[in-house]
């Protein structure tokens, strides 16, 4: 930003579609001569956080699908039966019922 310079970064802003007032321009331009250096891991640490966002979307995305699949697994067992018991849920009857094991145990 500081090698931009207010007519680089007024520029920027055009190309981006973003209107702003040259004075906000100027405080920018302020804030970053005097910002920190730029860390040097700081593209290692972006790499590990959006490789944890995509393991996490992934595993929601098993998740969710997993608790589609609970009430047909569930209906087929006597644990169905849980089900007419108040604030009891497919997925906590499908987690008791895995827990529980066979019913015969």
């Amino acid at each position: 930003m500081v090698e931009a310079g207010i007519d680089g970064l007024a520029r920027f802003a055009h190309e981006q579609g973003i209107r702003c007032h040259r004075r906000s321009l100027v405080t920018i331009l302020e804030w970053a001569k005097a910002a920190a250096p730029a860390d040097l891991a700081a593209d290692m640490h972006r790499r590990i956080a959006l490789a944890y966002e995509d393991d996490r979307k992934r595993k929601s995305l098993e998740i969710q699908a997993l608790e589609r699949d609970s009430p047909h697994l569930l209906a087929a067992t006597p644990y169905v039966l849980l089900l007419s018991f108040p604030g009891v849920n497919v997925v906590s009857a499908a987690d008791f019922a895995g827990e529980a094991g066979p019913m015969e145990n």
